[in-house]
């Protein structure tokens, strides 16, 4: 479905729209004839259908004074829209926006709303090594970090400098903790991709999660090898 903008006339599109794709940068837009893949439910959607039913039960369960100090929250916290206007969420899609990173960041019990604050790191991601001797990933950053967790996506390209959008990038793994454990990072990501070999590219990309489940944009980088 495309989303239209409107001011005087329609300003800007995206999405799809009479078998045509809308793509944009803010300063232009550019279309393309869409085409269907094969359709269907993606592991990767599969995989969050249970943790959304948990998050759903929660949202259910709180009461209208807990819903309207998620709405507070929401209103403090301005999200970019698809045009990347700032536009305020619902107390609920708030709600599961940042249980979803929480979740997914490997952390465990509930958000107080109330404490929240969106206080994150601007650490920018370094690299990502294979060591296939000792079989684990090493992910380091170039600045100290304080989040409290993090996730990791990857997908193996095929050669290097071959770019995958961010959001594209499949979930692997997440922990609550700065930086992954090598060894439990090594065993997602080869349980994802079991026939990965060693000098085979991958895009690598990290988001930060703090203790509320505010999160840093996804930070890309391409795996190296040692």
């Amino acid at each position: 479905m495309a989303i239209a903008k409107f001011g005087a006339i329609v300003t800007d599109v995206r999405g799809k729209l009479g078998g045509h794709v809308f793509q944009g940068n803010g300063f232009t837009t550019s279309i393309r004839t869409g085409y269907s893949g094969k359709g269907g439910i993606t592991a990767r959607n599969k995989e969050f259908d249970s943790q959304k039913i948990t998050i759903d039960n929660l949202w259910s369960n709180l009461s209208i004074s807990d819903k309207n100090d998620w709405q507070v929250l929401a209103s403090q916290n301005p999200v970019r829209s698809t045009f990347a206007d700032l536009e305020v969420l619902t107390a609920r899609s708030f709600h599961l926006r940042n249980y979803t990173h929480f979740f997914a960041s490997g952390q465990t019990g509930t958000i107080d709303p109330k404490a929240a604050v969106n206080d994150l790191p601007s650490s920018e991601l370094e690299h990502a090594q294979f060591n296939f001797t000792n079989e684990d990933i090493d992910i380091q950053f170039k600045f100290d970090r304080f989040s409290i967790a993090t996730i990791v996506y990857a997908k193996p390209v095929l050669k290097f400098n071959l770019s995958i959008q961010a959001a594209k990038l499949p979930f692997i793994y997440g922990e609550e903790d700065e930086t992954p454990q090598d060894d439990l990072l090594w065993d997602a990501f080869f349980a994802k991709y079991p026939d990965f070999t060693e000098n085979s590219p991958c895009q690598f990309g990290v988001r930060q999660v703090n203790e509320y489940g505010f999160s840093t944009f996804v930070k890309t980088i391409y795996a190296t090898f040692v």
